[in-house]
């Protein structure tokens, strides 16, 4: 009886010694190499939109939106107009045309968003001005900008536009409680590439001058002088 005690005790402690090492090691395991667990994601076509059709013509098309019901607005930058769409794809109505006046638009806007007040925003950085209309594209207002802007985000009545310009110490969130009238600034730029400011500011380039990203991304840049602009695809 006590021999066999012994045993069902060095047995409890192997078996004891092999859980907790086996634990230990999938332990390891996972800290080392984490397991992404793989869940399966059906894709359906529901729709496209873009074609030879008078109102799917879309030329540099930079941007879209959707609004809470669903409805889609295209920025069809090229041709200067806002196309909006049905959750279906079904063409609803077309609002903006090229020119400088009141609600109107250049052939290079390049951003469309609705905000929390239901308003639908257009940045327009070669007109130096947003666009403000409402769902139906009725013209409300615009703001002036005196920068090149990338996006924007209302919060309790104040505007934050964001940009994005290679120049050291920039502060890359604007605060504006007039739209486009920046009244202060904050956050810290990094740059994406080691070095890359010393390698832009020996750019033979007089001032005034300024440097932007292109949306198209961070490797291709664009630099705006008082007269021209330059596109630099590497550097």
């Amino acid at each position: 009886m006590k021999n066999l005690r012994i045993i069902l005790i060095i047995i409890l402690v192997l078996s004891s010694s092999l859980i907790l090492s086996g634990f230990a090691k999938n332990i390891d395991s996972q800290t080392a190499h984490p397991k992404i667990a793989e869940i399966p994601i059906k894709v359906e076509l529901l729709f496209k939109l873009g074609s030879d059709k008078e109102n799917e013509d879309f030329y540099k098309l930079h941007s879209f939106t959707v609004d809470k019901n669903g409805q889609i607005y295209i920025l069809d930058a090229g041709n200067s107009r806002i196309q909006c769409f049905s959750k279906e794809g079904k063409f609803l109505f077309s609002f903006g045309r090229q020119g400088q006046g009141p609600g109107e638009l250049s052939n290079d806007a390049t951003k469309i968003k609705i905000l929390s007040d239901g308003n639908i925003y257009v940045i327009d950085n070669r007109q130096r001005r947003i666009n403000v209309y409402n769902p139906e594209g009725k013209f409300l207002f615009s703001g002036k900008t005196s920068g090149y802007f990338t996006d924007i985000v209302l919060l309790n009545n104040t505007y934050y536009l964001s940009s994005l310009f290679l120049e050291e110490n920039h502060k890359p969130i604007n605060i504006c409680r007039t739209l486009g009238k920046v009244d202060s600034s904050f956050g810290i730029f990094v740059e994406p590439a080691v070095n890359l400011l010393k390698r832009i500011n020996r750019l033979p380039f007089p001032p005034p001058w300024r440097m932007a990203y292109a949306d198209s991304g961070i490797t291709k840049l664009r630099l705006f002088n008082t007269c021209n602009h330059l596109n630099i695809n590497s550097l």
